[in-house]
């Protein structure tokens, strides 16, 4: 289902997939080639919501950020049950299963994190591949 959300109407390329049964609300753009699976939610309510090309939004998934908005770069994976409330994800990031990336969270491009894993505050940068759980941050690094 795709929504208003008063006056914001979310914005999707013509190449992409939305499933019937996910939801799309509000201040949202979908790039290319992008597909968002049965069960994604995608609630852009408090800020706008941004994803890139070549996005795969599995099942399950919740995407939500905060007045700043939420910034989804390009070739992301999130997978399925993944709950995405942070400030950015960059290029070529697979977000595992179930992971959960928290409040204000940025995550720089490079190869992610592994699944059922949790960034909590802070960031991440370049190629690094977080392990742990939760996954260590670098508060305020660059």
């Amino acid at each position: 289902m795709i929504r208003a959300l008063g006056d914001k109407v979310p914005k999707i390329a013509e190449s992409s997939f939305i499933s019937q049964a996910a939801y799309i609300l509000g201040d949202v753009v979908i790039g290319e080639r992008c597909a968002a699976y049965p069960g994604a939610v995608v609630r852009a309510d408090f800020g706008p919501i941004r994803i890139g090309d070549d996005v795969l939004i599995e099942d399950n998934v919740v995407l939500h950020g905060d007045p700043k908005g939420l910034d989804i770069g390009n070739s992301v994976t999130l997978g399925h049950g993944a709950v995405v409330n942070s400030r950015r994800i960059g290029n070529q990031v697979l977000i595992g299963m179930n992971a959960t990336v928290l409040h204000e969270s940025e995550i720089g491009g490079g190869r992610g994190h592994d699944s059922a894993r949790r960034l909590l505050r802070g960031r991440r940068t370049g190629a690094d591949r977080g392990q742990g759980y939760p996954v260590p941050v670098v508060v305020g690094g660059s």
